[in-house]
């Protein structure tokens, strides 16, 4: 035991010693190169601007995931404004607005998860629907939209939809109106 505590006690005496000498060594040699000093500095910086770049990764993707989605988004709210245009085949069947059928398309949205902030029957001629939700998935309110067109015939004459920071969730404000 005494033995290994001798040697232990000697290796770090070498290793104090070896390391004092490199430290001297490298302090004179810093002093005197100032291209050693131009190295070291532009090692610090390199390395520095990797790794600014490589926190800066995650955020940059998830922005530009966001702004991808946003061209699907718009031409799919693009496709049902164009819908409007485009005269129905033959005639159908669809009931009028009242208040009765303002209280179901409600509870659809509501059964959709798209809760309104705002959801009222204009007195306009041709009657409206003007409604606000807040924090909703864009695919839904597109998939409630052609809902509406498909078993209502209603259809958006005004959109105003404002992206949200989370991936694919909207505001939106919209005027519906029945076509015949």
């Amino acid at each position: 035991m005494k033995w290994f505590k001798r040697s232990a006690q000697a290796q770090l005496s070498t290793w104090s010693a070896r390391w004092s000498a490199w430290q001297s060594a490298s302090s004179q040699g810093l002093q005197s190169s100032p291209w050693t000093k131009s190295v070291i500095v532009t090692s610090v910086l390199l390395t520095l601007a990797i790794s600014t770049f490589w926190l800066a990764r995650a955020p940059l993707q998830q922005l530009q995931d966001q702004l991808a989605m946003r061209p699907n988004q718009w031409s799919a709210l693009g496709q049902l404004v164009a819908q409007i245009r485009t005269p129905v085949a033959g005639p159908r069947m669809v009931a009028t607005l009242d208040e009765v059928e303002l209280n179901l398309i409600r509870n659809l949205l509501i059964q959709r998860g798209l809760k309104p902030t705002v959801f009222q029957l204009t007195g306009d001629n041709p009657p409206r629907i003007q409604m606000q939700v807040s924090g909703v998935l864009f695919a839904s309110l597109i998939d409630f939209l052609e809902d509406l067109r498909k078993t209502r015939n209603l259809y958006p004459v005004r959109a105003n939809v404002q992206a949200t920071s989370a991936l694919g969730v909207v505001n939106a404000s919209l005027t519906l109106e029945q076509m015949k």
